[in-house]
């Protein structure tokens, strides 16, 4: 089991700095969260900006995990805004490419914002999208993670529809128990389903807190976890006070004890 932290806790926009940031901290690997153009549209990676994450990643001997579509809250596969659907689409196949030339498995698709799925017309928007581009997440053996607040039985039916082995569940931990779902049931009814997990706190119906502070009981997480065989990146999505680092090595120093690492 690897612990990785996700590039907002580190505090910088920069891959390179968040990349030896993550790895002084003490993280295994780290989440990148993907640029956007001036109008809101995703982006790849360009050679020079791969390039310059393949050496930081040499350099500071840790891993990329996976990528997160930042831009997709605002303009994405519900409500593609002023973006528009097409150039939506295309950002997204590129962005799948540029994981596969830097070996992250995962992308995180994040359904939240203005993008949040409310229905089953957001449902079927979300897996006609998937549907777009997973001929080129399955060329490039790459899993899409989709990311929402909904039952195991809604997420279970959107997957089954859309039918790929390239397409699974990112599992917020803090984010399910803030909506009231219980992790225990959801992780294992999900069981394969799940690809990634977000390691974060919260209260019922409210923000995130430093771990062990909110409503997650992460002993059940950990116990769920191990029932369904989950042996991937625990990626940790916490908050950042006025010493990030600090924080962040608290957090991490949580999570090592509860899984014994």
């Amino acid at each position: 089991m690897k612990i990785g932290a996700m590039q907002g806790i580190l505090r910088t926009d920069d891959d390179a700095l968040a990349i030896e940031k993550a790895a002084y901290w003490g993280f295994d690997a780290i989440e990148l969260i993907t640029k956007s153009g001036p109008n809101g549209e995703p982006l790849a990676y360009n050679n020079k900006q791969k390039r310059v994450i393949k050496d930081a990643l040499e350099v500071n001997g840790i891993m990329l995990s996976s990528f997160c579509i930042g831009t997709f809250n605002q303009y994405g596969l519900v409500d593609p805004g002023a973006v528009g659907k097409e150039k939506v689409l295309q950002g997204f196949k590129e962005i799948i490419r540029s994981a596969k030339d830097l070996d992250a498995g995962v992308i995180l698709v994040p359904f939240f914002g203005n993008n949040k799925i409310k229905n089953e017309d957001d449902q079927n928007s979300v897996i006609d999208g998937i549907k777009a581009v997973l001929s080129v997440a399955e060329e490039c053996k790459i899993v899409l993670a989709l990311e929402m607040n909904a039952s195991s039985e809604t997420m279970i039916d959107m997957l089954d529809k859309i039918d790929s082995q390239c397409a699974g569940i990112y599992y917020d931990v803090g984010n399910m128990t803030s909506e009231g779902f219980d992790n225990a049931s959801a992780i294992r009814e999900l069981g394969g389903y799940i690809s990634a997990v977000h390691i974060k706190d919260r209260v019922i119906k409210g923000g995130g807190v430093p771990l062990g502070e909110g409503n997650v009981d992460f002993k059940v997480v950990r116990g769920a976890l191990a029932d369904i065989g989950y042996d991937q990146v625990l990626t940790l999505e916490t908050p950042s006070g006025d010493d990030p680092e600090l924080d962040a090595r608290k957090n991490l120093a949580f999570v090592k004890k509860v899984w014994s690492l």
